[in-house]
């Protein structure tokens, strides 16, 4: 055993990063107490300088609990509001999420971020739950990932204002867990509703949790991701492509992470191309 080796602690970001890509069946290197530099390859992800990667500030695990009492979700259909288009259309939904969606009632002391993009998406990214980052922010998908989804966006020769972003749950969960069934119960409706408004060409999920969710799979990420699944609103099978979360090329900044993502997005730059 090395003498000088440091005790590995576990950090808020690093568990969060571990929830939110739902990384279940991939094995992660071994990670270094140093700081590292990695050589960046001739891709479209980010062919700028070489990036530090730094291991995360060690810090204590918050234990929080839920005081809230969730209620029980009615289970009736959600009625999409009516409007001259699909912008006013999306703003009355926001309207009526924030009135009406048990679980971000019970997390009101943290606010909900709706989403944010075009109402005319072709693309339509979905993470999972907000981090600290996005509430700071307010906005989806923000902070160090934010800025890779936007590279990722620009590869594919599109601004952040052409797509739309949202999570599944739109306000944070007070502990680090994946979403319980009576939360999506009350909040996925939502971003299911979104999609029917929006109509996107293609929706392309960011980790695990994502496309679990939207393509009612229990494989995990390194299996789902790069292979074209669907999933049907009001009648309508749109394609649905698995990427992994900004976050993992952020940890796991390596050549094959990003030949993985540059794989799939190439895959719906054609799709768009085609459609």
């Amino acid at each position: 055993m090395n003498p000088n080796a440091q005790p590995v602690v576990a950090s808020r970001t690093l568990v969060e990063t571990d929830r939110f890509l739902g990384l279940d069946d991939v094995v992660f290197p071994p990670r270094s107490t140093r700081a590292t530099t990695v050589k960046v390859a001739e891709d479209p992800i980010l062919a700028a300088a070489p990036v530090q990667r730094r291991p995360a500030a060690p810090s204590p695990l918050p234990v929080q609990t839920r005081s809230e009492t969730l209620p029980t979700p009615t289970n009736a259909p959600l009625v999409l509001p009516s409007g001259p288009d699909k912008q006013s259309r999306l703003d009355a939904l926001a309207v009526m999420h924030a009135q009406q969606c048990g679980f971000c009632q019970c997390s009101r002391e943290q606010g909900s971020i709706f989403g944010e993009g075009s109402a005319n998406a072709r693309v339509f990214f979905v993470g999972e739950v907000p981090t600290d980052a996005e509430v700071a922010a307010r906005r989806p998908l923000a902070g160090e990932s934010g800025a890779k989804l936007e590279e990722m966006i620009r590869a594919m020769k599109l601004t952040r204002e052409d797509v739309y972003l949202a999570n599944i749950l739109k306000s944070p969960l007070p502990e680090l867990r994946a979403p319980s069934a009576l939360e999506l119960a009350h909040c996925a409706p939502y971003l299911r509703a979104q999609i029917e408004i929006i109509q996107p060409t293609v929706i392309i999920t960011l980790g695990g949790p994502a496309a679990k969710f939207i393509l009612s799979s229990e494989f995990g990420i390194s299996r789902l991701r790069g292979v074209w699944g669907s999933i049907e609103i009001a009648g309508h099978a749109i394609p649905v492509m698995p990427t992994f979360h900004p976050a993992y090329l952020l940890r796991n900044y390596t050549d094959e992470t990003r030949a993985a993502v540059w794989h799939d997005l190439k895959q719906v730059i054609e799709r768009l191309r085609e459609s």
